[in-house]
């Protein structure tokens, strides 16, 4: 299979970003950023080996079993299938060059161990920037568009033109959880005019604004006519109808297979996909910073609370 990265592909993460500066068939070579006080999820690799050179910065890379100090100058090698992380508790980027080697080489080659994602360890990260958000703590309501995010963004046809979707029991399940357990606001937000939207809505008990072609302004409303602020809210969307709420909330936030306009505006990227287990992921994370002693779910206790 060849190499899918292309030279000059790049993304925005939760935790920094990444661009693909060399490559051919069976490598790509990045340059990594690591923004102070986050650090990457616990993961392996199927397919491919990896060599990691700091060339800014200090940080701490997790191997196996063991932890490794790194800073400017060193190289780190993680082979195959070995368990691996980085992080950054510093106060500066941590910037290093990625050279890996393997087929393929893509996104999907990526077995995550851990669902701890774009967020330093407690007690080792750096204070958040002046006037920035620090998880989601702060968070009052969380606004969903709905293709894209509640469902995978097909949509089934037949023959009379009738329209279905598929959506997630396990994002279903999330949601219930948020109601129930804390007092987050939730509603969802669509450009589509479809019954679907309002049966799902209703189903979740979560309040429906649909056919809407100009969604800032609705937003805006919604949210005064709730006492809420744009600084309170959590916005997912998955398109670009979807950048103007995500450059206007506190909390913006894309599915994995977002178009890459709104992964570069979200300050948080799911590990899942639209239509499964995003909003799952999303409403665990909510869930952790408002319910003491409740920890974030990995993807496999998704699947099992559904």
């Amino acid at each position: 299979m060849a190499n899918r990265y292309e030279v000059g592909e790049k993304d925005t993460r939760p935790w920094g970003t990444w661009e693909v500066i060399a490559g051919g068939e069976n490598y790509a070579v990045k340059r990594i950023v690591v923004s102070p006080g986050a650090r990457l999820s616990l993961q392996k690799h199927q397919h491919r080996e990896e060599h990691w050179i700091v060339v800014e910065g200090e940080g701490v890379v997790t191997r196996d079993d063991e932890r490794i100090p790194v800073k400017t100058g060193v190289a780190v090698h993680l082979p195959l299938h070995c368990v691996h992380r980085v992080e950054n508790p510093g106060k500066v980027d941590l910037v290093f060059i990625e050279v890996q080697r393997g087929d393929p080489l893509d996104e999907d080659d990526i077995e995550r161990i851990e669902d701890d994602y774009g967020r330093a360890p407690a007690g080792e990260s750096s204070p958040a920037p002046s006037g920035a958000p620090s998880g989601f703590a702060g968070v009052a309501a969380l606004v969903m568009d709905f293709d894209g995010v509640f469902t995978d963004d097909r949509v089934l046809v037949d023959q009379d033109g009738r329209e279905a979707v598929f959506a997630s029991r396990s994002d279903g399940m999330g949601l219930e959880r948020l109601r129930k357990l804390t007092s987050i606001r939730t509603l969802i937000l669509s450009k589509e005019p479809n019954p679907v939207v309002a049966a799902r809505g209703a189903k979740l008990k979560i309040e429906v604004l649909q056919g809407i072609d100009d969604k800032l302004p609705e937003l805006d409303r919604w949210l005064a006519a709730n006492g809420l602020t744009r600084e309170q809210t959590v916005y997912i969307g998955n398109d670009v109808n979807d950048l103007e709420c995500l450059k206007a909330v506190g909390f913006p936030a894309a599915p994995a297979d977002a178009r890459a306009e709104a992964k570069a505006a979200a300050r948080f990227v799911t590990t899942a996909l639209g239509g499964r287990g995003a909003l799952r992921e999303l409403c665990e994370r909510l869930i952790a910073d408002h319910v003491p002693g409740v920890s974030v779910r990995t993807p496999v206790q998704y699947a099992a609370a559904s």
